[in-house]
């Protein structure tokens, strides 16, 4: 047909056309995600280059509402947390930097880099586009070139790992250090530490009068697993005593 006679170089303009078409016929909350070739055109080769793109879009409310009543959610990092767990199956060494795509909505979206490639995008659509398209729900997109992934991933392709039958251990640290210190240098330097250390999770940042107006407390929560044993306290909480070690030489941390 005339509206299919041209090769796409991006997946979310086709999932954004599912999402009006869906919307148009009373659902107002939608998850989509579609994996496709798309076509670029590479200045090396007469002929556009194929890749593999995966989009996933969400509109609205990602929670159902319940008798508790409507969820309020932030769907960018609803998004942000979905293509980490695609990222990771390549590569740890991801980041998001503010975008310039001109169809996000300013301030509110990143590009996706991996060892400082860029390989997608995710955010917002812009409001000039709700008119157009005649919504009233907020859309987010995101998008990652699987292709170039695979190539810039150091990881290889997803293998199979044994699950571990013991229980998983976790312990809460709370970190003082300079208020303009990255919460994501602590995270990287925490998470590959040990490699009984399995996830870590910053779940709360505080600052006040009682630890000094130049500096900033983190809370961290690291999750440890052997597979060949449950782990004591006394094996998690020497690596603890370590990882604090390291990053009051790193970083000036104390313990809170």
């Amino acid at each position: 047909s005339q509206d299919m006679d041209t090769m796409r170089s991006a997946v979310f303009p086709g999932v954004i056309k599912s999402i009006i078409t869906k919307y148009r016929r009373g659902f107002k909350h939608q998850k989509l995600f579609e994996i496709a070739n798309v076509h670029e055109v590479d200045s090396s080769n007469i002929l556009p280059k194929e890749k593999c793109k995966v989009c996933f879009a969400v509109l609205g409310s990602y929670f159902k509402s319940n008798w508790i009543g409507k969820v309020e959610a932030d769907n960018f990092y609803y998004l942000k947390g979905v293509a980490e767990q695609v990222l990771k199956l390549f590569t740890d060494n991801y980041d998001f930097v503010r975008s310039n795509e001109k169809f996000f909505h300013t301030g509110k979206s990143a590009d996706i880099l991996v060892n400082g490639v860029k390989i997608g995008y995710i955010g917002e659509l812009h409001p000039e586009y709700y008119d157009y398209l005649d919504i009233d729900e907020k859309l987010y997109i995101a998008e990652i070139d699987l292709s170039l992934l695979m190539e810039k991933g150091d990881k290889g392709l997803p293998q199979y790992r044994k699950i571990s039958q013991y229980p998983y251990v976790y312990k809460d640290i709370s970190l003082i250090v300079d208020r303009n210190t990255e919460a994501k240098l602590i995270y990287n330097s925490i998470k590959v530490f040990s490699d009984l250390i399995k996830d870590v999770e910053l779940f709360d940042i505080y600052s006040g009068e009682k630890i000094g107006e130049d500096k900033i407390s983190m809370t961290f929560r690291i999750y440890f697993n052997d597979l060949n044993k449950t782990l004591t306290d006394e094996e998690t909480n020497k690596i603890v005593g370590s990882i604090i070690d390291d990053l009051s030489k790193r970083y000036g941390a104390t313990l809170r």
